[in-house]
């Protein structure tokens, strides 16, 4: 089963400030973006898309984050902000040993379940389980097993506080795992998610 991955969401989140950052009305889907993304980047190499970020979905995020490598065999990663089909800001950086970032390449075929049919579905998990929540935070990646995209829907409440997650698979919306916060727990300190969310401020 996928989990939580902190340490690829801080480290994309740290790069997602660092980029300049362009407010729209209306979200994105990812497959909107991954076709953007490959299309702009079409000179003749081919780009291995290994996951996708995005923030702030009301109920989709106003642009993706998108990590990537030329070359399986090295170290060397790249990440793109993709909006209103343009790449709008990159990064080349090397991986970093431990770093629990994605490694098995997203196949856009398989990603038959779009960030919107994604949220709904998560959203219906929420209601159930009596969760209000104020926006989400979406991860996409490859699971271990079967090379299977994965999504990883956030829901956070006042002041972005992490409310807990939805993990389903992007190839048939099978809703694979839930893990809410409990209410008395204590939110970490460090996330780097937490950090990038204060940047803009609660709703």
């Amino acid at each position: 089963m996928p989990r939580i991955s902190s340490i690829f969401l801080r480290c994309l989140a740290v790069s997602f400030l660092l980029a300049s950052y362009e407010r729209v009305a209306a979200g994105e889907e990812a497959r909107e973006a991954f076709d953007a993304f490959l299309k702009e980047r079409s000179g003749g190499k081919v780009e291995h898309v290994l996951g996708m970020v995005g923030f702030f979905g009301e109920p989709l995020p106003p642009q993706w984050l998108i990590l990537f490598s030329t070359d399986l065999s090295r170290d060397v990663l790249h990440e793109s902000v993709v909006s209103k089909g343009q790449i709008r800001a990159e990064r080349t950086f090397r991986r970093l040993p431990n770093q629990d970032l994605p490694t098995i390449p997203i196949r856009r075929q398989e990603l038959k379940i779009d960030s919107g049919r994604a949220f709904e579905l998560a959203e219906e998990v929420a209601k159930k389980a009596k969760v209000s929540f104020e926006n989400a935070h979406f991860q996409l990646r490859c699971r271990d097993a079967g090379k299977e995209p994965v999504w990883m829907i956030q829901f956070l409440g006042r002041a972005q506080v992490s409310l807990g997650s939805v993990y389903l698979s992007a190839r048939s919306g099978e809703i694979l795992r839930v893990s809410w916060v409990q209410p008395k727990a204590v939110p970490e300190k460090d996330s780097g998610l937490e950090t990038f969310a204060s940047g803009r401020g609660a709703k």
